[in-house]
């Protein structure tokens, strides 16, 4: 049998006589041309990489950083940021930032739907129509159910070691901390949630009576003992140049103070409690609220922000403690520029900012009396708020891009490290977890529209990437600014806020990018 290969060629005329030697030569060389030709073709466009616009992004194991944090949560704004880290990874459609443009959320069952911050001009509900799950299939709404508090103290006896409303389980003077779990107080009365605990009238349930007992321990506090105090600000404004803020009352000037046993600002009371106030108008249908909540943060930063100075200028000192001449064993003093503490500010300042740009009340159901807010009135005040983020967003990226450790930002934006502190690895060189937290505010500016400056974005992944790479195999972000005291000289292994603030930068990246606003990550790898 003749081998195929070597087979006769039949001419046209059918005499046998073999083809053309430049025909063998082409065939061949087609032979080996085409799959060449073929490989090419595959590697430069089936396999081609993402254009030049999109970014890779350290991957974050978001999973493993949420596990550690849910062993780790102790204190009450703990558990206030977890339960806000919570809703923004897994049920963004229930926080202030779902809204316009956002289209299918995560965690909604009716596809093509677009979200709504305050459907309605109310909260948005748990449940409602289907669009949302069921609350007690809300992660974040179960964690906080479980530490908020809502049966009803006694006024009386009150000591160091009492535990204050929304959430009473440490010993501590904050007056402010608690708030952090207002915004899920809200949604769970809302949601008509039910707590065996403490059944009250109808109409009402506990956890919304818990959030008018925080308001009312918040802005009239209890008397006994006379642990509550107020700021005065015009009194430290003549210290700092400050202009007549907050009206609590006709003719007064008085800004709630973060503590009970003394009066004093700290700027961690600006994600603590202006977005709880916030939340409370749209819960009562009551714009004072709104008012007062921008009007505590003007407040403290009269006080907090560094002002003519071109160095720091709209930085914030972390604590001002009043009168200064209070002893040193008084809790607390830190007038340094402690990132966390800006970073605190920033957030609480961006969540003020999504109620005032997405909510208008309900005219039907606007609480009796409600003062109501003019549209100057907000416009002066987004300016104002914008202005403070806009200085603060500034002044830190200069000080990220000519720090010791490019995007980590310094624990303390204006100190050396400590004399005493020798492993300068675990010192004053950079924060990873304040870090995050600022990241997170711009991506957050960007998806509210009102970042003024788009290169911002650009800077937001590259501490992204920088914050990435210190979260270790186990799911710490590691290391990070101790909480255990003040100042916060000292970074530790890990801490339940710095992984609050990992999850709230992941979750508003990932948001961002879902929105187009923020350019695609093109290492492929899904987000949560």
């Amino acid at each position: 049998m003749t081998p195929l290969l070597t087979r006769s060629w039949l001419s046209v005329d059918g005499s046998g006589s073999p083809p053309p030697t430049t025909r063998n030569r082409v065939w061949s060389a087609g032979l080996l041309v085409v799959p060449i030709l073929l490989a090419w073709y595959i590697s430069a466009y089936l396999g081609r990489e993402p254009s030049a616009d999109n970014i890779e992004l350290v991957r974050i194991d978001i999973s493993k950083v949420l596990k550690q944090n849910l062993a780790l949560a102790e204190h009450s704004w703990e558990h206030g940021v977890l339960t806000h880290a919570l809703l923004e990874l897994q049920n963004p459609e229930l926080t202030v930032f779902a809204g316009p443009g956002y289209g299918v959320s995560l965690r909604d069952h009716s596809p093509g739907a677009v979200l709504e911050a305050f459907p309605g001009a109310k909260l948005p509900m748990c449940g409602l129509h289907g669009r949302y799950d069921e609350w007690t299939s809300v992660k974040g709404l179960r964690y906080a159910a479980s530490k908020i508090e809502t049966a009803r103290p006694t006024r009386q006896g009150r000591g160091e070691g009492e535990k204050w409303w929304l959430y009473r389980g440490e010993k501590g003077g904050s007056a402010a901390d608690a708030a952090s779990l207002g915004w899920a107080a809200l949604l769970l009365e809302r949601a008509g949630a039910d707590d065996p605990r403490n059944p009250v009238a109808v109409g009402r349930n506990a956890y919304g009576e818990a959030v008018d007992e925080m308001v009312d321990f918040l802005f009239r506090g209890y008397e006994d003992g006379g642990n509550m105090r107020f700021v005065d600000v015009d009194a430290v404004g003549s210290v700092h140049g400050a202009r007549r803020g907050v009206g609590l009352a006709e003719g007064t000037s008085w800004a709630v103070s973060h503590r009970v046993d003394s009066p004093q600002l700290w700027a961690d009371f600006v994600f603590m409690v202006p977005p709880f106030l916030a939340a409370y108008a749209v819960g009562r249908q009551d714009e004072k609220w709104l008012f007062e909540a921008v009007e505590q943060i003007r407040a403290y930063a009269m006080v907090l922000a560094v002002k003519h100075d071109t160095e720091w200028d709209g930085l914030w000192r972390h604590i001002v403690t009043l009168p200064r001449e209070l002893g040193e064993d008084v809790c607390c003093h830190d007038e340094g520029l402690w990132l966390t503490g800006n970073a605190w500010a920033l957030a609480g300042m961006v969540r003020v900012l999504g109620v005032l740009e997405r909510w208008r009340p309900n005219m039907s159901t606007r609480s009796t009396g409600s003062g109501g807010m003019s549209e100057d009135r907000r416009v002066s005040y987004r300016a104002e708020l914008l202005g403070m983020g806009h200085q603060m967003l500034k002044v830190l990226r200069y000080r990220a891009e000519h720090g010791p450790r490019r995007n980590i930002l310094n624990n303390y934006l204006d100190r050396p490290p400590p004399p005493q502190i020798h492993d300068t690895s675990r010192s004053y060189e950079g924060d990873p977890a304040g870090t995050a937290l600022v990241a997170s505010s711009v991506y957050r500016l960007a998806q509210l529209g009102l970042l003024e400056d788009p290169t911002m974005l650009d800077w937001a992944d590259e501490m992204y990437n920088a914050v990435a790479q210190q979260v270790d195999a186990n799911g710490f972000l590691t290391p990070v600014a101790s909480v255990t005291g003040v100042p916060s000289r000292e970074l530790v292994g890990h801490t339940s806020e710095a992984q609050s603030f990992a999850i709230l930068m992941y979750a508003a990246r990932r948001d961002c990018e879902k929105l187009g606003i923020c350019r695609k990550n093109k290492s492929r790898r899904g987000w949560f």
